[in-house]
């Protein structure tokens, strides 16, 4: 069973202090936070592109190395895809990842109604985005952190739900985002960030359960 751990990770930055102490396993984990509460940092951190001021982060017990990415897929907030190049050589260029499927690459493309003959700088930046979390989510990864993935789109939560339905079964999926009302229908636990600190963590169906919304306690808390 995979397993992604923040082991008393602390961050320091001028306007903020982040420190966190998380097990995530497989399953929908949500860190959800405003902008600025410290996500893109704890992505960041767990392929080793952000170092900890004490403490760390672990994946299946071992400090991100060469092993953990080979089998972690990075979906960042900003597009990766080269403006000079076509959608159809991204995809090529993919390949290189043992686990990543092409076809099912193609197929996510095809849902986001992109052709793999159109040139990036064509894409808009929501287009551009499609096209990476198609390249992401077409990996048999153990690890997916998906950095604000765009679920506000309907073309993005059909292409996620065909994902959770294959690919991200039995996998650890950890969605770092802002937007908790377009995330919350698939999360099986949500962690709440204030100013790099956690202020809830739980389940959103416990949460229904005592009457409570998940986008309302997190306007609560986070306030």
């Amino acid at each position: 069973m995979p397993q992604l751990r923040y082991d008393h990770f602390q961050r320091v930055f001028p306007n903020i202090t982040i420190g966190v102490d998380l097990t995530f396993s497989e399953g929908v984990n949500g860190i959800l936070g405003r902008p600025f509460s410290g996500k893109s940092t704890l992505a960041r951190a767990a392929l080793g592109l952000q170092y900890a001021l004490k403490g760390g982060v672990k994946l299946n017990g071992s400090l991100p190395n060469e092993n953990s990415k080979a089998v972690t897929a990075y979906f960042p907030e900003k597009s990766f895809l080269d403006p000079k190049s076509t959608v159809e050589r991204e995809i090529r260029f993919f390949e290189a990842f043992p686990d990543f499927s092409p076809e099912r690459a193609r197929s996510f493309l095809r849902t986001f109604r992109i052709d793999g003959d159109t040139k990036v700088a064509a894409l808009s930046a929501l287009q551009q985005r499609f096209v990476c979390l198609s390249l992401v989510l077409a990996r048999e990864a153990e690890f997916f952190l998906l950095d604000e993935p765009p679920l506000s789109s309907e073309l993005c939560r059909a292409a996620f739900e065909d994902f959770l339905a294959h690919e991200g079964r039995g996998k650890c999926v950890v969605v770092f985002s802002a937007d908790v009302f377009s995330c919350s229908p698939y999360l099986d636990r949500a962690v709440f960030l204030k100013a790099g600190r956690i202020v809830w963590d739980g389940s959103p169906s416990e949460l229904a359960k005592n009457g409570r919304s998940l986008v309302d306690y997190f306007e609560e808390v986070t306030k």
